[in-house]
């Protein structure tokens, strides 16, 4: 009798934890799709980091890594992804990373001699994708990219050539063929990964720390400020007001992000304003590890391996809460680094794209509002001389004054000035009609002379 009721409690509990994981798998976020069309791994992972893009009339596309390929996804239908093309890097690498700028893609990988891979995707949605760029000339292997689109320079990170500093490029005068600005060594060390903005650099360094340097001069680079907390400090993103910086350390596991006031890093003066972590599941709990972090609004959005995809609220940056999630691996346990990899949150549609190392692209809505900034009348860190770019969409294909962006905002291939918030249209025109239903309107603005010109 002992051992009937013993078992049953077990199987009792067994069914209670069943229950509790699978309650967590999501919580105001929804699984849109799933894509696992890669079958070559390397070291037991099938994919790798992820990256967003948006054509010229709005369209979406997931960029993926796997260890021989970089893939390219139609999400525009979030139920219905469409690969659109794939290349093949040339080696096998656990690592690739992708970046974008205007109507280009650039990538790196960690092993191999692939060196920097550039790729236009000036003629999506109905034209290819092509790769126009293959250049070992100034390194082989990259362990990452980061591209400062304002600014238009593009930054290598952790490279063959320069593995205690950086390597950074022009992309403004022909993106296809990026021009080599300084190639320099840091006081900080190696960098595993940066965030810039106007110029100033955020470098995850590893053991060494969070260090930030200002490369307005990029091959002299001036030393601002530096912290560390212990851990290896993995990759790190600012608010949105520059104040503040989330950083993730991902060795050991188990430590939690951490929040640093910036304000005063004119005197070396980093404060820690918070750490967190926010676990799932309460199994070995401080076990939890956070991978990636990105900032919309008050929301950082999170790739927290075996956490999946989780967004915490930071508007009160000494206690974050978490307020939404997505798991995309189902565990009982937290056991290392399996999970999800990279998350990708900067769509206008307010989509979100994740990568998980094993069963590859996620697609994923939320029912938190993440507001991209693409029509707030001012340029913000992603956008590219007006606002509407970087991240919104992309510059690409447009001559003239009426589709130039310059006066008519987000969405100037809209029947001229029109649908702009921003810039009321002009009544009883036909370039102002308010019409841009028929497809010469959506894609040249029906050859019209806009308002002003």
């Amino acid at each position: 009798m002992y051992r009937v009721l013993t078992n049953l409690i077990l199987l009792v509990s067994l069914l209670l934890l069943c229950q509790l994981v699978n309650a967590q798998i999501s919580s105001n976020m929804t699984l849109q799709s799933n894509w696992n069309g890669n079958s070559i791994g390397k070291s037991g992972n099938f994919y790798n980091d992820c990256w967003g893009y948006v054509d010229r009339i709005g369209n979406e596309y997931a960029i993926i890594g796997s260890p021989t390929k970089i893939h390219f996804i139609d999400i525009t239908d979030p139920s219905n992804p469409i690969l659109k093309n794939e290349f093949a890097g040339g080696s096998a690498s656990i690592w690739r990373d992708m970046k974008t700028y205007d109507c280009y893609t650039y990538a790196v990988a960690d092993e191999g001699q692939e060196g920097l891979l550039v790729f236009d995707m000036s003629a999506l949605p109905n034209g290819p994708i092509t790769q126009t760029t293959q250049d070992n000339s100034v390194f082989n292997q990259a362990h990452n990219l980061y591209i400062d689109v304002p600014n238009a320079r593009l930054y290598i990170i952790d490279a063959d050539t320069r593995s205690d500093g950086l390597i950074v490029y022009d992309l403004s005068q022909d993106p296809t063929k990026p021009t080599l600005l300084a190639s320099v060594d840091l006081p900080g060390g190696t960098i595993h990964d940066l965030f810039v903005k106007d110029n100033i650099a955020y470098c995850s360094s590893g053991y060494n720390g969070l260090y930030i340097y200002d490369f307005e001069n990029p091959a002299v680079p001036v030393y601002k400020a530096s912290t560390s907390s212990g851990g290896y400090n993995h990759s790190c993103w600012l608010t949105e007001d520059g104040t503040k910086l989330i950083y993730a350390e991902e060795v050991p596991i188990g430590l939690p992000m951490r929040i640093l006031d910036i304000t005063k890093m004119e005197d070396d003066d980093l404060e820690e304003i918070s750490s967190f972590q926010d676990p799932l599941i309460t199994t070995n709990s401080t076990k939890v590890t956070y991978h990636n972090p990105y900032i919309i609004d008050q929301y950082a959005i999170v790739s927290s391996y075996e956490d999946g995809v989780v967004i915490f609220d930071i508007s009160n940056p000494t206690a974050p809460t978490r307020v939404a999630h997505y798991d995309t691996y189902s565990n009982s346990v937290y056991s290392g680094y399996n999970g999800c990899w990279g998350v990708y949150p900067y769509f206008p549609s307010g989509t979100i794209i994740a990568s998980d190392g094993i069963t590859g692209l996620y697609v994923l809505s939320t029912s938190l509002t993440l507001t991209t900034d693409c029509q707030n009348g001012r340029l913000d860190a992603f956008e590219q001389g007006v606002d509407r770019g970087g991240f919104c969409r992309s510059n690409c294909a447009y001559t003239g004054k009426c589709t130039d962006f310059d006066r008519d905002g987000f969405s100037a291939e809209l029947d001229c000035d029109d649908y702009n918030p921003l810039i009321p249209a002009t009544v009883g025109t036909t370039c102002n009609d308010g019409d841009s239903s028929t497809i010469n309107d959506k894609i040249q603005a029906d050859g019209c002379t806009c308002a002003g010109e």
